[in-house]
């Protein structure tokens, strides 16, 4: 088995400081228990952890042992990870800023840095830029043949979001489909007998996980779905549409609106008396779409349910490349699952 150099078990020795949420002033690990789960030698322990204090980050005590002396978020990067965004729409296929902040933040703890594209093609200049990363993070619009000119690279790569399924690519991604299920499920348990649904354009990815799970919730409840009960943010003329909807609201119990249409959603209905107000349902609300749609919850609307993710698909995408550029860790399929509040 390949053993670790200097420069990936200094790496892996910032990530476990990361990790493990070590202050100024804790105390590290013995070197024979870094030596336990990191494939390198003795040797090479050693040297990383000098070099470290050579650094100024790790003070050695003789005979009692070796403590954080500085924080590591002032280290210096020893390599980055490639975030490559591929873009079909670029007016609108930008990364959550607090997305991007987070796998910005989560990486720089551990000494690696992020360097960000936001490209329609893989070109030699995006090779010529990963060539010089550890690993790569693919975002939005990713298709096989992305995949496959950048296995050349012999690089870790890993894919944020609900891209279908690729051969040869790890990824993390939302159960939309359970989540609409559950959510729809609640609004029929509370009492809900028409439901309408305001879902994600039909070019993306997810829209068509949405509406499986509202459509199963619908059947198994024994419950009609209608054309016009389900607008798309894609048509054509969605804001009439739009408009013509909520002036059917009063016919409804309940909506549930994709997080992508909260605002025009509501601009257009926060007028609405309350006892013409349905009972309304929020799906795909990560923890930044939660930050960005707070002011939901002080909009005059009386009956909000949110459907939520603790758990960030960036952050988790970081977790995931870092351990396997870190610590050799194998990269694997994360589903991240909503629960309901409200």
């Amino acid at each position: 088995m390949q053993q670790l150099k200097y420069n990936e078990v200094r790496l892996a020795i910032l990530d476990y400081v990361a990790r493990s949420g070590l202050k100024v002033g804790d105390k590290l690990p013995p070197e024979r228990e870094f030596l336990s789960t990191l494939q390198c030698s003795s040797g090479t322990i050693r040297s990383a952890l000098q070099g470290l204090v050579e650094e100024g980050f790790i003070r050695k005590r003789h005979g009692i042992g070796s403590f954080l002396e500085r924080d590591i978020a002032e280290s210096k990067l020893q390599g980055r990870v490639l975030l490559l965004n591929l873009t079909r729409f670029p007016q609108y296929d930008h990364i959550p800023l607090e997305g991007l902040a987070r796998i910005r933040r989560f990486l720089r703890e551990r000494g690696l840095g992020v360097e960000y594209l936001e490209t329609a093609e893989i070109d030699s200049d995006v090779i010529d830029l990963a060539r010089n990363c550890l690993g790569i993070l693919l975002y939005n619009w990713v298709s096989a043949g992305h995949v496959e000119v950048l296995r050349a690279l012999r690089l870790p790569m890993y894919l944020i979001g609900n891209v279908p399924a690729l051969p040869h690519i790890r990824q993390v991604k939302l159960d939309l489909q359970g989540a609409a299920y559950d959510l729809t499920a609640e609004l029929i348990r509370r009492g809900a007998k028409r439901i309408g649904l305001v879902n994600a354009p039909d070019t993306v990815f997810y829209s068509s996980e949405i509406r499986a799970g509202f459509d199963a919730a619908m059947r198994r409840a024994k419950l009609p779905v209608r054309d016009e009960d389900v607008v798309r943010k894609n048509d054509a003329e969605f804001n009439r549409n739009l408009d013509e909807f909520i002036g059917r609201l009063g016919d409804y119990d309940a909506v549930a609106v994709e997080c992508s249409n909260v605002f025009p959603f509501f601009a257009s209905c926060w007028q609405l008396r309350p006892e013409h107000q349905p009972q309304i349902g929020v799906l795909r609300l990560s923890p930044e779409e939660v930050e960005a749609n707070i002011f939901i919850y002080g909009n005059g609307l009386r009956r909000i349910l949110l459907s939520v993710y603790d758990d960030s698909l960036y952050q988790t995408a970081a977790q995931q490349l870092a351990g396997n550029i870190l610590n050799r860790q194998p990269l694997e399929d994360c589903v991240l699952h909503a629960h309901l509040v409200g």
